[in-house]
């Protein structure tokens, strides 16, 4: 059936297309009719941004092209219309209305450039060719094609029936498994038809050809053809997908592809794009995907049928092309000389259109109104229509002139409603300006939230929201600029809350300073004051006011500290001295006294203020020993002379001077030991009489301070998380004190000991807040007592919008679990449940209960209630489950009228009791709608959960199966699954893979694969990247997925064993090869947990990486996110240590585990494989791509790449585009491939 309603005309002219009122491209009129258009948007990529980014309904029926006249005399055109269809060289579009100016300027346009031949383009140097020697050349052009794809196809039916089994056998889903089958056998049965179908629709595109256009109206093979007809919208899949397999194909023809075109192009003097080319990769994949349909194929098996004709058919073309280029040659044409208007891009460009160039830098207030638009949508899950009438930036902004100020409305809310009050309640906020708003608030409320902003600081941040906001919707650059005045203001403010935190609380200065808040707050509502110079000045003043005063404090305390730390040095030492010459004996009542007076102490302010190398340390530490020897307990005193005795009474005199906090004490010893030395016995036998024994208690009461704390080793809970945190603290660093009645104060790191066990904390005012030790806090870190406050190092702004983000992604990652209808869990929250318990029972040996029920006979209540009441009911019943349930059960939502429920350490016994429990609740349930009344039951089926469990999806199967099972026998019953042939079964497949696992670790059994995981924006510089996978061959030597054998790796201890092979193989292959893989950017091989966590293992691979004369920085590991959180610290050491050899880290599967923002922000991982659950959704659900966008955001922020993976259509890669992934891995972008096949792509 011919598609065109008019025919077309074709003619050159430039045009200004715009889709869905954003951005403008320039492109080309190629053909006009009385209907609409024919339009190319030449450039990189630019076709994609505009048309193909919007693939939704609304975005393809109402674009604007705008025609420039002036040079003709004509008023400019500007016109309205829709998306016809869309072709891999450009797209059609229809008029909304009739148009009959335009088509008169074109045609009058048409007339001027007419020619005598009516030639259309082209170079005018060309010789024309008579018919018959053109007719002739065709002719033998179309028998070198005939021949050629008569002798490739019978190869390439072979692969494809190879590629087709192979595909069935490893995929889980039994659709899918069916639809694969079934092109197998259809292909099979047919392929004598589709070989002869296929040449047959080849030869009758040649015939087209040779049809020598003898009019100025030239219609294309592609328009006259139903069966080549250009891609309508409806096939939008399908193109994507044959676009995606020519462009790589390409690539590898690109030179003889475009020389091919050109000449083709000369010899017909038309133009030729690879529509129309029948020996384009584009045409012929097309010209197959007609014939497929005929046979019933389906896209999942056209995808492979199409990679086998790219191997199998079009690899070897440029063959062909030579022969062609040779008989076009023959006729006298120079096919690299001549130059024709054509359509393809010249050699090197073709792969570039694979991506979008470069990137636009994300800024932070992009990332932010981005997630917190999409937050928004996803929540409400609807979009205002396209054609409700609208208000702009212009309109909001007169309405904040008009706004009072409210501490407890949120402007977005006044601004709705005044927006509602003033035009009506069926106008909307333009997307771009409500984003702004809302972002503006979501990053004003982040910063409320900040724990560095204190009560005083909280009136002027929000007295500041207003006068922001318009510098926001004027300028969205002012929070990403740290220059900016505005951004530079709220900055200054975070610094500033640091040292005013106390100011509130009583402190000198603190209403001074209020009232500066206060006042600056005033003035900023009053008008547009942030960029003025007085403010910034003042706030500026007044921070290094503060600044300074916290300062200089703080050194007050940390002096303190180090006298007091000197001191508490000295006391230790004299201790340890004391010990030494003393410990453990009887002291002399002299002694005794002397050091209990005072000269204990003396010593130890000695030692601090003079150092043990003066000689007054010396003189008073002889002291000691010269009074212990001359007075003994039952020993006269020898004879001393006159001049030593006065000696040893006037250093007592100097010492005790020096030290006089003893006075009279010490002078009647002194008095005393005179007398002793002149003579007088009995002074001297009371003087020498045993008084004390020098133990620990007589010391800990002389020097009280000079105890040693307990050593580490003793210490419980050595290595505790906590306090290693306590450990790692650094000076300078900011701790959160939680306090009474919600407040909290923030404290300084100002001190702390050279062994790490005494710290010392100031306040904002640089005054000593806190004295501890090193357990005390780490319990109360532990407690929640204290917090430390993290990324201090970041401004303010940049800490408000990281923060909004995380609290944005959590709630979408919350979201993303949930069913919206009951708001359960969802199947996807309830596998990842699933899996988490069935590890533990694998572990631990424990026992759970998997109950599945379904709801007996709904599409009834469907029919009698409508949608609405069987919405209802779901919700009804949801709510009995809930109520019948224990606090540890997990309830989700996991079919349109299923329910799962988990049941954590349950046997079967307890399993069944709570399913019939259940199922009672719901037979006594009466639901009524509407005047109906409808009785409900349910059937149940239950599954034990224990270590002979095999996958999450065999468990919710065997569910299944024992729920269908009380279906069959009368419906409301439970049924438990009879699990004893499984755990034999189970049990002999796991014995049997002992020796394979031998087998194929000492064989020839394993194979290494690898995976493209190509960049999505080529103009950024990145290169190809390639996961290392893994093939176990079977008995006839094909490789298979690895998966059971992974799986009985694991199960017995062995995969460390698997994962050194991949590793040595790995080098051993890349040493060999390196320089002729030279542009692959990164190799990525997967460990598993057991060896990350195994040191002896991660030795290995540090031995291996050290001794490799390979580029160790295009080397990664790729890590799954439940390998690392088990021990983020210990998983960070091991990181660390790798990564000093350059390498680089991945974390796999991230999205749809325990994931978090506070993961992603300790693991110190380069690259984000975003979990393919959500990908592969991406364009279907909302709540999915919002967790696409939210990983990525928050992870570039952070520094990482992002990979998408499971990208299984180039519809996903270019939404994956939209979103900024960095990489993309799927089989839309590579299939699985021996690792060797990299030699022959010549990377």
């Amino acid at each position: 059936m011919e598609r065109r309603q008019y025919p077309r005309v074709d003619l050159v002219h430039p045009a200004i297309v715009s889709f869905s009122g954003g951005q403008q491209f320039d492109c080309t009129i190629l053909n006009y009719s009385q209907g609409g258009l024919y339009i190319q948007c030449k450039g990189k990529g630019l076709w994609r941004e505009g048309c193909c980014a919007h693939k939704s309904a609304e975005s393809l029926d109402r674009i604007q092209i705008k025609i420039d006249t002036s040079s003709n005399g004509f008023h400019p055109f500007s016109v309205g219309a829709k998306v016809a269809f869309l072709s891999r060289s450009g797209f059609g579009v229809s008029f909304l209305m009739d148009e009959p100016e335009l088509l008169s300027y074109l045609t009058s346009i048409k007339k001027q450039r007419e020619t005598p031949t009516g030639q259309t383009g082209g170079s005018p140097d060309i010789p024309s060719l008579p018919a018959h020697k053109l007719i002739r050349t065709l002719q033998r052009g179309a028998s070198l094609t005939r021949d050629y794809f008569s002798n490739k196809f019978p190869a390439f039916l072979t692969r494809v029936e190879r590629d087709l089994q192979s595909a069935s056998e490893a995929v889980a889903d039994s659709e899918a498994e069916r639809e694969l089958l079934d092109a197998l056998h259809a292909i099979q049965r047919h392929h004598e038809s589709l070989s002869q179908g296929f040449l047959k629709q080849l030869e009758r595109a040649f015939e087209t050809l040779k049809s020598v256009p003898d009019s100025a109206v030239v219609h294309s093979p592609a328009e006259q053809s139903d069966e080549m007809a250009l891609v309508a919208r409806d096939d939008f899949d399908e193109w994507i997908e044959v676009v995606r397999v020519s462009r790589m194909a390409d690539v590898d023809l690109a030179a003889e592809g475009v020389q091919l075109e050109r000449g083709l192009a000369c010899l017909l003097r038309q133009r030729i794009n690879p529509e129309t080319n029948p020996l384009s990769p584009y045409f012929v994949l097309w010209t197959m995907k007609t014939q497929l349909e005929q046979l019933g194929v389906g896209l999942m098996a056209k995808r492979i049928v199409y990679e086998a004709i790219r191997f199998a058919l079009i690899d070897e073309f440029s063959g062909l092309f030579a022969e062609w280029i040779g008989l076009i040659k023959a006729t006298g044409i120079e096919t690299q000389s001549c130059n024709p208007e054509s359509d393809s891009p010249p050699p090197g460009e073709v792969r570039k259109q694979a991506s979008v160039g470069k990137r636009q830098r994300r800024t932070l207030f992009g990332r932010l109104s981005s997630m917190v638009g999409r937050q928004k949508q996803t929540i409400a899950g609807a979009r205002p229509a396209q054609d409700a009438p609208r208000v702009g930036q212009q309109e909001v902004m007169q309405l904040l002139d008009r706004i009072p100020y409210s501490h407890y409305l949120s402007l977005g809310e006044q601004i709705r409603n005044h927006v509602a009050q003033g035009w009506g309640p069926e106008v909307v906020i333009e997307p771009e300006v409500l984003g702004r708003v809302e972002a503006t608030e979501k990053l004003f409320a982040s910063i409320e939230e900040d724990r560095v902003i204190g009560p005083a600081m909280l009136d002027l941040v929000h007295r500041l929201r207003l006068p922001f906001l318009k510098q926001a919707l004027e300028n969205p650059q002012v929070i990403d600029d740290p220059a900016h005045p505005s951004r530079r203001l709220l900055d200054v403010i975070g610094e500033l809350s640091l040292y005013s935190g106390m100011l509130a609380q009583g402190r000198p200065g603190a209403e001074k300073i209020d009232a500066q808040f206060r006042e600056i707050g005033e003035a900023a509502l009053k008008g547009d004051i942030l960029e003025t110079p007085q403010l910034h000045q003042r706030i500026q003043s007044l921070l290094d006011e503060r600044r300074q005063a916290f300062e200089g404090n703080r050194d007050l305390a940390v002096r303190s500290c180090r006298e007091d730390a000197a001191q508490l040095e000295a006391q230790r030492s004299v201790r340890r001295l004391l010990e030494g010459k003393f410990g453990n004996q009887s002291i002399s009542n002299l002694l005794d006294r002397l050091l209990i007076n005072g000269w204990a102490e003396l010593l130890v302010q000695t030692l601090t203020t003079q150092g043990e190398d003066s000689n007054a340390w010396r003189v008073y530490l002889r002291m000691l020993d010269v009074l212990s020897k001359l007075f003994v307990d039952g020993k006269e005193l020898p004879a001393i002379e006159p001049a030593v005795a006065e000696d040893i009474v006037l250093v007592l005199h100097k010492g005790f001077s020096i030290y006089p906090v003893f006075q009279e004490k010490a002078a009647e010893l002194i008095q005393q030991i005179e007398h002793a030395l002149n003579g007088d016995t009995a002074v001297q036998q009371q003087l020498s009489q045993s008084s004390e024994q020098m133990d620990e208690i007589y010391l800990d009461s002389l020097l009280p301070e000079s105890r040693d704390q307990m050593a580490r080793s003793d210490r419980q809970g050595e290595h505790d998380l906590w306090l290693n945190q306590v450990y790692q603290m650094e000076l300078d660093d900011w701790l959160t004190e939680h306090r009474q009645k919600g407040q909290a104060r923030l404290m300084n790191l100002a001190w702390k000991s050279s062994d790490g066990e005494w710290l010392v904390f100031v306040d904002g005012s640089g005054v000593k807040s806190l004295e501890t030790n090193a357990v005390r806090l780490g319990q109360g870190l532990q407690q929640g007592l204290y917090a430390l406050l993290e990324d201090k190092e970041l401004p303010l702004v940049e800490r408000a919008v990281r923060s909004a983000l995380e609290k944005s992604f959590e709630q979408l990652r919350q979201e993303s679990d949930q069913d919206r209808l009951t708001g359960l869990m969802n199947r996807r929250a309830l596998m990842r449940e699933l899996k988490s318990l069935l590890q533990l029972a694998r572990d631990e040996g424990s026992h759970h209960s998997l109950i599945l029920l379904d709801l007996d006979k709904f599409r009834i209540a469907n029919e009698v209630c409508g949608i609405e009441g069987g919405d209802h009911l779901l919700q009804k019943v949801s709510g009995i489950f809930r109520t019948y349930l224990s606090g540890d059960a997990q309830l989700a939502r996991t079919g349109d009228n299923e329910f799962t429920i988990l049941l954590p350490q349950s046997t079967v016994e307890k399993g069944f009791q709570v399913a019939e429990t259940q199922r009672r609740a719901i037979e006594n349930f009466k639901f009524s709608w509407n005047g109906h009344s409808i009785n409900i039951t349910a059937s149940l089926g239950i599954v034990v959960i224990d270590d002979t469990s095999g996958s999450p999806e065999e468990l919710m199967a065997e569910a299944g199966y024992a729920c269908s099972l009380a279906k069959s026998e009368g419906q409301n019953c439970s049924r438990v699954y009879q699990a004893s042939r499984r755990k034999i079964e189970r049990h002999r497949e796991l014995t049997r893979s002992v020796p394979l696992i031998e087998e194929a670790l000492e064989g020839d059994r394993l194979q290494l694969y690898c995976q493209l995981i190509s960049p999505l924006f080529l103009a950024e510089g990145e290169q190809d990247h390639y996961e290392i996978l893994l093939r176990i061959k079977d008995e006839n030597g094909d490789p298979q997925n690895p998966v059971s054998f992974i799986k009985a790796a694991e199960e017995f201890n062995r995969i460390r064993s698997v994962d050194r092979w991949v590793v040595n193989s790995f080098f051993d292959w890349y040493e060999k090869y390196a320089e002729r893989v030279d542009r692959v950017g990164l190799f990525s091989v997967n460990l598993s947990g057991q060896s990350l966590s195994d040191a002896n293992f991660m030795g290995f691979v540090k031995d291996r990486l050290m001794a490799a004369s390979c580029p160790l920085d295009r080397i990664g590991f790729e890590i799954t996110e439940t390998a690392l959180v088990k021990d983020i610290e210990a998983a960070n050491r091991v990181i660390d240590e790798i990564k000093q050899t350059g390498c680089k880290f991945l974390l796999d599967d991230f999205g749809s585990g325990y994931s978090s923002f506070s993961y992603l922000k300790e693991l110190k991982v380069d690259y984000v494989k975003i979990d393919g659950v959500f990908v592969k959704d991406l364009l279907d659900d909302e709540s999915s791509r919002a967790m696409v966008k939210g990983i990525t955001e928050i992870a570039q922020m952070m520094g990482k790449k992002v990979i998408a993976e499971y990208v299984e259509s180039e519809a996903l890669m270019i939404a994956l585009q939209n979103l900024q992934v960095d990489f993309a891995q799927g089989y839309a972008v590579g299939r699985p491939a021996p690792l060797n096949s990299l030699i022959e792509l010549g990377y």
